[in-house]
């Protein structure tokens, strides 16, 4: 009986043995994640950008990632899914479209995405890829103040505005196309703008006294930028020769107020329509009045009024930055010396710009604020030295 008890134990050792031999084994579950992207792409201001990252799954059980898109300030992009879940030695692509500015700057660019892991909150990566915004040059030449009645042996004067439109610094060259005999002068042949900065120029034309009454003419400026030389503009002004103005007619009561229009292309060939009409009324000042439109609509619509070195804008006024502006009117300017002021002053957008313009410097100070657009508030200190 006892020898039969010994065999029953050794057989129940044996049974338990057996089993944990072939019971499997179950092993922790790990959790690991790698990211990949595309490589570095080449885009120009204002064009959308598609950057693939892929996400891997390289531990031994599903896993649900949260994803964050970082973007440099200022830019934006398409929304991405919050979550993604992967299988175990798979993977998943995300596709991210950035919006680069039109107004980014020529430089390289980090597109960031952070993936957290649900399986073990401990786990993070991080992959950045990068957009190299490409240097484009760009710029809109148009009459700030047209000139006044134009007639035989008079020398008139007008006001051409440049601005710098696109997103690096840009030296501009001016020349003009008159009728044979007319002579033609600007302030400054060429001028240096930072992306965003405008210049009012002062031009003159010289008609000769040999030119008659009634004939046409036409008179053109054209601008070109010294970084792309194939990048020009051009305005044009055409009319008749007028007889001699009425306040040199004994008798006359009447100030003079002429109108004229003005048609123009860009680069691409879109046309472009101008009028405006300008004068000197007595005790008012210099008074003009400008409409621009093209195809896609009115562009610019302003009266302008000054006397002496003071006067003011109504109408598509701003006080622009590189990178910021703020609109509004009325504008109010001054021009004394070698110190250029604009001041807008609203209930919801408030500006100031102070340039000083010297000889081969130029130093600009610009401060503005606008409620009604999230509060920006934007401050800049540029000088140039040629």
């Amino acid at each position: 009986m006892r020898k039969f008890i010994q065999i029953i134990g050794h057989l129940f050792v044996f049974a338990f043995f057996l089993t944990l031999a072939l019971v499997p084994t179950t092993e922790a579950a790990t959790y690991d994640l790698s990211i990949t992207s595309t490589p570095l792409k080449v885009a120009n201001p204002g064009e959308i950008v598609t950057h693939v990252f892929t996400v891997q799954n390289t531990g031994t059980d599903p896993d649900t990632y949260s994803l964050s898109l970082q973007l440099p300030e200022g830019w934006t992009s398409l929304p991405i899914p919050e979550q993604t879940s992967v299988p175990s030695g798979s993977s998943k692509p995300i596709f991210v479209n950035v919006n680069v500015p039109k107004d980014a700057k020529a430089k390289k660019y980090d597109i960031k995405l952070t993936v957290s892991s649900s399986g073990d909150p401990t786990l993070k990566a991080t992959k950045s890829s990068q957009i190299q915004v490409q240097s484009v040059p760009g710029f809109e030449l148009a009459w700030e103040l047209g000139p006044r009645q134009i007639g035989p042996g008079m020398t008139v004067e007008a006001k051409l505005k440049i601005v710098n439109t696109g997103n690096l610094p840009d030296h501009y060259e001016f020349q003009a196309d008159s009728p044979q005999g007319w002579t033609f002068s600007i302030k400054e042949e060429s001028v240096q703008l930072m992306p965003g900065q405008s210049r009012i120029l002062d031009v003159s034309f010289s008609v000769p006294v040999t030119a008659k009454s009634g004939e046409r003419y036409n008179l053109e400026v054209v601008a070109t930028s010294r970084q792309d030389k194939s990048l020009s503009r051009a305005i044009s002004l055409s009319g008749i020769l007028a007889p001699p103005p009425p306040e040199q007619v004994d008798g006359s009561l009447f100030p003079n107020w002429d109108v004229y229009t003005n048609l123009s292309a860009s680069q691409t060939g879109e046309p472009s329509f101008y009028f405006s009409g300008s004068g000197t009324i007595p005790r008012l000042g210099d008074v003009s009045a400008n409409l621009g439109f093209s195809l896609e609509g009115v562009r610019s619509a302003n009266l302008r009024v000054m006397k002496d070195d003071w006067g003011f804008i109504l109408g598509n006024s701003s006080i622009s930055g590189s990178y910021e502006g703020i609109s509004g009117f009325p504008l109010f300017i001054s021009e004394t010396g070698n110190v250029n002021t604009r001041v807008i002053f609203t209930e919801e957008s408030k500006g100031l710009s102070v340039e000083w313009d010297r000889e081969n410097c130029n130093l600009r100070g610009v401060l503005g604020s606008d409620t009604a657009a999230q509060d920006l508030v934007f401050h800049e200190l540029q000088g140039v030295i040629d």
